[in-house]
């Protein structure tokens, strides 16, 4: 310029780009090789798949402890309270023991807690109970979206996230919706307790097969790497 300055230009990498289009016979085959090959990541699934019976029970709890306890409707709002507090701190330890211990132990804070809370409803005899299960409750669900989250970026690893994430969500999809329907129908016909208890059954299941069927991903494949390079 006039004064003797350079000046710096920017070119958007947005302007004038292509678009890159989605090469579906590739993404096909990726998502195949997940599953064929990903033992892991396959077993990882079919525990959440047992884990999905907990979705009916995060809105019978009040119910059946209203109908139980017969306590007023303004409840709800130390209810409310209760599950956003805890919610707040389950989502802190969550992340915290992730990053320190794996995030599988993570979701298993998420999951022990919903369990819990299963427990205590059934053996709820006053208003304690009742407000002990949303603590659960709260802790379960503030310490399962981070763990959950970061778990699926641990099994994609250098792969592509979006399609484990859509992988987990297409699979689960279809049994949590059965879940729903499934003991929303029972309800008419079967006591609370049973349906309670029948969902504390899966829990343990899908709980069982997580800690036993599937290694952190983090970990596991840290010591597969360490082992390749031994060798």
């Amino acid at each position: 310029d006039d004064d003797g300055k350079k000046k710096l230009y920017y070119k958007s990498p947005l302007i004038n780009e292509p678009v890159s289009k989605i090469n579906w016979s590739d993404l096909i085959e990726e998502t195949k090789s997940i599953i064929k090959t990903n033992t892991n990541f396959r077993n990882y699934l079919l525990a959440r798949i047992f884990l999905t019976a907990n979705y009916p029970a995060i809105s019978l709890y009040a119910i059946y402890t209203q109908n139980k306890f017969g306590f007023d409707l303004s409840e709800a709002g130390i209810f409310i309270i209760i599950n956003v507090v805890t919610s707040g701190i389950g989502s802190f330890l969550a992340g915290w023991i992730g990053d320190r211990y794996g995030h599988k132990t993570g979701i298993m804070l998420s999951f022990f807690s919903y369990l819990a809370a299963v427990i205590t409803a059934l053996l709820a005899t006053n208003m304690l109970f009742v407000y002990t299960i949303f603590v659960f409750l709260g802790f379960g669900l503030g310490s399962f979206m981070p763990s959950a989250m970061n778990l699926i970026y641990d099994f994609a690893r250098d792969g592509d996230n979006k399609i484990y994430m859509a992988l987990t969500d297409t699979c689960l999809a279809p049994f949590t919706l059965l879940s729903i329907i499934i003991i929303g129908s029972m309800s008419r016909v079967i006591n609370a307790e049973s349906i309670l208890t029948g969902i504390g059954i899966f829990l343990v299941i899908g709980i069982l097969f997580l800690i036993f069927r599937v290694k952190d991903p983090k970990h596991y494949l840290d010591n597969q790497s360490i082992a390749q390079i031994i060798s």
